[in-house]
């Protein structure tokens, strides 16, 4: 560990908020481009500071595996956006309002919450809300015929979450809806109206792209002597 922090010291303490700020301006979903230009601005601050480090590259194409992991599909986010119980959230303000790997789409209707397995019988034609199990409700969603899926995370405040769907090029068979995500203070505001029997509507709009394969991009960087720090 001493060898270490002494290699470590090539690093100016000072610059890691700026480094952090930087990264913090990428949208890094797996699959995306910008994880790719995330990783291409890594290693090259790497070897500005003197590190030996280059860029490895894999393929996300939604098919292959990943030792034990699939590979979601390729995707970038172009613009979202959720209006309900008036508030307005656009990409703008978060790109967080729409989850990883959600298809197009553009809808407006009525909101149902789902926390018992019974609400599912309300959800054709609306707009469902949950807040559990993403991938596994979003499916159910698809196929129960609710026009798009509203997700939120409970312990989150006032924070948007990063929710990711993580699909496959096999899902996209059965994933049709739009799906964003809310914090959980708008959906506690949008729980307490739903149980007071007042009817809530939505509009969602998301606008993606999902090519057929994107690079997935590894950092491979050496620090002090073997064995290394990776």
């Amino acid at each position: 560990m001493k060898n270490f922090l002494k290699e470590a010291e090539i690093f100016n303490a000072e610059n890691v908020l700026g480094y952090i700020a930087e990264i913090s301006n990428f949208h890094r979903i797996q699959g995306s481009k910008e994880l790719v230009e995330t990783a291409r601005y890594i290693t090259e601050e790497l070897r500005i500071n003197g590190i030996k480090a280059k860029l490895l590259e894999d393929v996300y194409d939604g098919e292959r595996w990943h030792l034990t992991l699939a590979s979601p599909i390729a995707w970038d986010l172009v613009y979202g956006e959720i209006e309900i119980g008036g508030t307005r959230v656009t990409t703008s303000r978060t790109p967080l309002v729409v989850m990883a790997h959600s298809p197009s789409g553009e809808v407006e209707g009525e909101v149902v919450a789902v926390e018992r397995e019974e609400d599912w019988e309300k959800a054709k034609g609306k707009i469902v809300m949950v807040n559990e199990k993403w991938h596994e409700n979003y499916k159910k969603a698809n196929k129960k015929g609710a026009l798009a899926f509203i997700a939120y995370r409970k312990g989150t405040g006032k924070a948007f979450p990063y929710i990711g769907l993580f699909l496959t090029k096999k899902d996209l068979q059965w994933a049709k809806i739009p799906a964003v995500a809310v914090s959980e203070e708008i959906a506690n505001k949008i729980l307490e109206k739903v149980k007071k029997r007042e009817p809530i509507k939505a509009k969602i709009k998301v606008e993606t792209v999902i090519p057929e394969s994107q690079v997935l991009p590894i950092v491979y960087a050496e620090i002090g002597k073997p064995p290394y720090v990776l």
